[in-house]
């Protein structure tokens, strides 16, 4: 498979960035990251975003620690993100990831009125504090 897409290089320097005290340990780590963020953006035909290095990393260690096949990786990680992302990756907008500030901002509402408010006050919305949260299922 080319690794060709528009973004390529994004994704290149999202792998070689992406659990560096690991590489150490595990040097095909990156190449593999890659491989499989770029398979993935081809097969389910969306643009990549970043988040998603972060999220294909527990997976690739997964794959270096236990020896089971990239088929295999693959599948656990597309299914992971549909299950527990759905839509999140899917649209350029990211819709769902603002419809779930939105949440974070009520549930901080109703369970921490005071936190919220003074969060509000200084002008910390959740689109500052948990988008990293969010984009990698706090896998970061």
């Amino acid at each position: 498979m080319n690794l060709n897409l528009e973004n390529q290089r994004v994704i290149h320097n999202d792998c070689f960035r992406t659990r560096a005290y690991e590489r150490i340990i595990q040097p095909s780590f990156c190449e593999y990251a890659e491989y499989l963020l770029t398979f993935y953006c081809k097969e389910k035909k969306i643009k990549y975003k970043q988040g998603l290095n972060e999220i294909v990393g527990p997976f690739i260690l997964l794959k270096e620690r236990i020896n089971i096949s990239f088929s295999r990786i693959y599948n656990l990680f597309s299914n992971f993100i549909e299950k527990f992302l759905t839509n999140f990756f899917l649209d350029d907008e990211f819709f769902s990831l603002q419809s779930n500030f939105s949440l974070i901002n009520l549930l901080l509402l109703y369970h921490e009125p005071e936190i919220q408010n003074y969060l509000d006050i200084c002008l910390l919305t959740p689109e500052i504090y948990s988008a990293n949260w969010l984009l990698t299922i706090f896998a970061k």
